[in-house]
């Protein structure tokens, strides 16, 4: 399992459960949609996503199976790879929107 960090300067304490469901909910949609149009007809794909607020820190976890034939056209590792990728950017997109709108809102 590949772990990267990154800091965003944000204040945790603002960020609740509805939130982090919300968060998670915009990625999942957004990996979903991605693996929908580079996957070939009849692939089947596994999604495990969570979000876990510590004292300082954000963890999102992001776990793609893929299963499908052309293995032989496709190489579903940098799929998946780019899938992870498409997600974590995700991720900090929508988490620098919250922390814009919520230094706005102060």
């Amino acid at each position: 399992m590949v772990k990267k960090t990154k800091t965003l300067n944000l204040d945790l304490n603002k960020l609740d459960e509805k939130t982090l469901t919300s968060i998670l909910s915009r990625i999942e949609s957004t990996l979903k949609d991605f693996l929908d149009k580079k996957l070939p007809p009849k692939s089947e794909y596994d999604l495990i996503l969570s979000i876990s607020k510590e004292e300082d820190r954000i963890t999102l976890l992001i776990d793609v199976g893929i299963k499908g034939g052309y293995s032989d056209i496709y190489d579903y590792d940098t799929i998946i790879g780019d899938a992870i990728n498409v997600a974590r950017k995700e991720f900090e997109r929508i988490i620098k929107q919250y922390k814009k709108n919520t230094e706005n809102t102060s």
